[in-house]
């Protein structure tokens, strides 16, 4: 049984590509509607785009971006940035996403994780783990982009989102990101 999936992640600032360094500076690389062209060649399985500054600028992801990658590609589409509640939830989903993926409201609102799990189903949601580590000790978790620290052990964490029902857990290490030694 073959359980390898081609999942690219495609990092925004409203409606332009982006990418940091270590979760800093990021610097536009484009557009993501040509990037996402790119991957669909390559076969790629499904598409997590994330708007990385939508929680801390407290915003949304841009739904008619969502849209439009929906309807111009046939990839499957995870999507989130800014999601504080079941309404924005559904937004994203009726903008053409399968799939919510949260990160600073999962640590600040577990209870949300419980409303989606409950209204969409498990395979509807995923969390993103912002993780620093140090010499590859794990030392703790993050949100808003690394910006906050969230004192929990980070096994702990996804014990308790298993328990919850989230269907993927994604992580990112800080020290790693945009390095490309990963």
């Amino acid at each position: 049984m073959n359980n390898f999936r081609i999942f690219p992640k495609i990092e925004v600032k409203q409606f332009n590509l982006v990418k940091g360094y270590k979760l800093e500076g990021l610097r536009v690389l484009g557009n993501p509607l040509s990037f996402i062209a790119e991957y669909e060649k390559f076969l790629a399985d499904e598409i997590l785009i994330e708007d990385v500054l939508a929680s801390l600028l407290d915003s949304l992801i841009e739904t008619k971006l969502i849209k439009k990658i929906a309807q111009s590609s046939s990839i499957s589409l995870t999507a989130g940035g800014g999601i504080k509640n079941i309404k924005d939830a559904e937004k994203i989903f009726a903008a053409g996403a399968e799939r919510v993926i949260l990160c600073s409201a999962a640590l600040k609102k577990s209870n949300l994780l419980t409303e989606i799990v409950d209204k969409f189903g498990s395979q509807s949601l995923a969390v993103k783990l912002e993780i620093y580590s140090r010499n590859n000790n794990i030392e703790y978790l993050t949100f808003n982009n690394g910006r906050e620290v969230f004192k929990c052990n980070p096994y702990d964490w996804i014990e308790h989102l298993k328990n919850l029902g989230v269907g993927e857990i994604h992580t990112n290490f800080i020290d790693d990101d945009g390095t490309g030694e990963s």
